[in-house]
């Protein structure tokens, strides 16, 4: 009997999904967005895996639908000429959903951190046509957002130039005065101050952590029909998060491999 892949136990324990459930989600990948698990891969050589541990995060508070947590933000950064990076942090807490593995979340990453507009294969067949559409792969510029109307939000990449599947690390980027930011708790701000770096911008992770689909905002005519077209909506299983309000949530499960 084959050894049983890490990544994969990591990943049910993380979700809390049962082996049925996690593969009737994964069923579903071409139309939902859902993140294929990684195939079976043995321990590198010379390389030990990171203890697995629970970590504290701020996030996007997750509002209705399954999921147990929210959404981590992502924290920002003026680069070169004005364009964003997602500036060096704690990794291990984006290290879940299967992209434990993934080269941008390791801390010896060699390409470059900048945020570019993106538009995943998930919301092009629910038929997304962002105000973004012809920059798709573009650096995105600290101006390019504007709070309010139609250039308020966007999705992004980062970290994942020449990578595909759950390699590719995604976001969801938003133009908001951080004093209309509502914070649950003092540790929650607190949290967050690293990440709110950059003014009037905040930027979360968009993987889902129900089933690990990719998290969106007014991509998904369905969120207009729950009342949730100002969230951050999951189409998989109906999942919001509300981008204002941050909460300090925790319960990640971290197993990234590092040297």
């Amino acid at each position: 009997m084959a050894a049983e892949d890490p990544i994969r136990r990591r990943l049910l324990r993380n979700i809390g999904l049962a082996a049925a459930g996690l593969a009737a989600a994964s069923a579903t990948q071409g139309a939902g967005g859902v993140l294929p698990l990684p195939p079976a891969l043995p321990e590198p050589d010379g390389v030990s895996p990171i203890a697995e541990r629970r970590v504290r995060y701020a996030g996007a508070k997750a509002v209705a639908g399954p999921a147990p947590r929210g959404l981590p933000l992502l924290p920002l950064r003026v680069g070169e000429f004005g364009y964003l990076e997602v500036a060096p942090t704690a990794w291990e807490r984006y290290r879940y959903c299967g992209s434990e593995r993934a080269p941008g979340l390791r801390s010896d990453y060699k390409g470059d951190s900048y945020l570019r507009f993106h538009l995943d294969e998930a919301a092009r067949l629910q038929g997304a046509n962002p105000w973004y559409s012809r920059r798709v792969g573009d650096r995105i510029h600290q101006d390019d957002l504007v709070p309010g109307g139609d250039r308020s939000s966007a999705k992004f990449r980062f970290r994942s130039e020449g990578e595909e599947g759950i390699n590719v690390l995604q976001g969801v980027l938003f133009a908001v005065p951080h004093d209309r930011l509502e914070f649950t708790s003092e540790a929650a701000e607190e949290m967050a101050r690293d990440a709110l770096q950059v003014p009037n911008l905040v930027a979360y992770y968009a993987a889902c952590t129900h089933f690990c689909c990719t998290v969106g905002h007014q991509e998904d005519p369905t969120a207009k029909a729950v009342n949730a077209w100002d969230l951050l909506f999951c189409s998989c299983h109906l999942a919001r998060f509300d981008p204002r309000v941050v909460h300090a949530d925790h319960g990640l499960i971290s197993g990234a491999w590092e040297p």
